[in-house]
């Protein structure tokens, strides 16, 4: 007979049940194996080398390549056809039925422990692994949300005050040690168990562990993992929304200012995040909480709108993804006529569409006029970068949405105007970058080297562009004209007009 403590029984019962479950050859087998009751306090096992110290290898659990091998120099074979997903999709399953068996044996009966005994137990000298981490049961608890074994290990690293030991279902007051260490332990990784249940979306341990004045104000704002994301930014980028609003009823605080650390001084905001993975409901989730989230800057001084430019310079044609949609209508001016288009395009064209609604007139115009650090706002940066379908998709949604004149390429009904909206258009249409040059400059210097490649894109831009400068200027000098007197500083310093003859022909055949 070996002779065990409440301490290194509990240990040993939970790696008895872990070795039994690897055993049994199907979920009603485990079932069958581990029943309520069935581990006596000084039971003998010689089949298990059991230490003061032990490692549970969570991976066990399923059969993979290294145990089959294993199995084969026993002399049985087995075949393994599964590919990584499925094994993993298996593991899940089988770690999830461990820790539903655990619970159960583990919550029938009463336990024989002092809590410092406990706390040294779960925390240094029983350790599980999977995929080469290794963590706690408190960690494994949360991965698999399991809130019921997460209140039998806070019943027994509390203090206690027991009316009767002999029944395991008789009350018993104990009082909760508030800042109990096995809510802040970490993983091999360094990570809590908050962190655990965060990504593995277990509202019911998040709301547990967030219970805690000790989560709550050492973790919740202050941690963060090896991607620097606290845990509502992990739920954040997760897509996982209804994790993000449970975090900030606890006092979660997402961060639409200072956002999101690169290093090198490189920074984000969330909503530059949202942007440039083209997630329309991420940015309808952060322009829920302020409208003036989309006026943050990054280290370059772009507000998140410039995330939705690609960058083409060099390479005009892109293999990206496209999307085949009827809410641009057709190049014709066919209302819902199907068109591709490439997906950023279509993502911007969305954003516009929403920008009054989700961040209101006033905002939603700065945003468009806001200007980067060379001095260039978002339809200049367009052109800079060559991504012309956003430049075109931009101008045909300045005449079509502000009241102006449409013309045969434009992707969106046309909408009534005001003067605000004139106001704005002139302000944008206008605006010069730090070297004095405005849109029109900007499309001559960089659209120019493409007019010998047949391009309708190309064409259809110059053509937008003279409507534009058409509707809003002050004078009745033509587009050729306005370019020829007034110069950009970049214009001035460089060697006459001949940078600007192949443009200033094609814009007098558009005339």
């Amino acid at each position: 007979m070996i002779e065990f403590d409440g301490g290194l029984f509990l240990q040993h019962v939970i790696q008895k049940t872990f070795q039994r479950c690897c055993e049994a050859s199907s979920h009603q087998q485990a079932r069958k194996y581990v029943s309520f009751g069935t581990f006596s306090d000084h039971e003998e096992d010689n089949d298990l080398n059991f230490s003061s110290f032990s490692l549970i290898y969570l991976d066990q659990l399923v059969p993979t390549s290294s145990s089959s091998l294993n199995t084969q120099q026993q002399g049985t074979k087995i075949k393994t056809s599964n590919s990584p997903q499925q094994l993993k999709t298996k593991l899940e399953k089988a770690v999830k039925h461990f820790v539903d068996v655990l619970t159960r044996v583990l919550c029938s009966r009463e336990w024989k422990v002092e809590p410092p005994q406990f706390v040294n137990i779960l925390s240094s000298r029983l350790l599980f692994v999977k995929d080469r981490q290794q963590f706690s049961l408190v960690h494994l608890a949360c991965d698999t949300n399991q809130v019921q074994l997460l209140e039998w290990i806070q019943m027994y690293s509390s203090e206690t005050s027991v009316n009767c030991s002999t029944v395991v279902n008789t009350h018993v007051e104990r009082i909760d040690v508030k800042d109990s260490t096995l809510w802040s332990l970490k993983d091999s990784n360094g990570l809590e168990p908050l962190f655990y249940a965060v990504n593995s979306s277990s509202k019911d341990c998040v709301a547990f562990l967030c219970s805690k004045s000790s989560v709550r104000e050492e973790q919740l704002n202050l941690r963060r993992d090896g991607f620097g994301n606290l845990p509502i930014i992990a739920s954040f980028k997760k897509g996982d929304y209804d994790m993000c609003d449970l975090l900030q009823l606890f006092g979660a605080k997402i961060d639409l200012c200072g956002g999101l650390a690169f290093g090198m001084g490189l920074q984000e905001t969330l909503m530059h995040y949202a942007m440039r993975k083209r997630d329309i409901k991420a940015v309808r989730y952060l322009a829920c909480h302020s409208s003036k989230a989309i006026l943050k800057k990054n280290h370059r001084d772009e507000t998140p709108l410039f995330q939705c430019l690609n960058d083409k310079r060099g390479m005009y044609t892109s293999s990206e993804e496209e999307v085949t949609t009827t809410n641009f209508g057709g190049k014709g001016g066919c209302d819902g006529c199907a068109v591709t288009i490439p997906n950023h395009v279509f993502f911007l064209s969305t954003i516009l569409d929403e920008g009054k609604t989700l961040f209101g007139e006033e905002q939603f115009h700065k945003a468009l006029l806001s200007k980067n650090s060379f001095g260039r706002n978002l339809l200049m940066e367009s052109i800079v970068m060559n991504d012309f379908e956003v430049t075109r998709m931009i101008c045909s949604f300045l005449l079509s949405h502000y009241g102006l004149s449409a013309s045969s390429y434009l992707f969106i009904p046309a909408g009534g105007g005001d003067t605000s909206n004139i106001t704005f258009l002139n302000q944008l249409i206008d605006d010069r970058d730090f070297e004095d040059s405005t849109i029109f400059h900007i499309a001559s210097r960089y659209i120019g080297s493409y007019l010998s490649i047949t391009n309708s894109t190309v064409r259809d831009i110059f053509k937008l562009l003279k409507e534009l400068f058409v509707v809003t200027q002050k004078s009745n000098q033509s587009l050729k004209d306005f370019l020829k007197n007034n110069p950009s500083k970049y214009y001035r310093l460089s060697s006459g007009s001949k940078s600007l003859s192949k443009s200033i022909k094609f814009w007098i055949k558009l005339e």
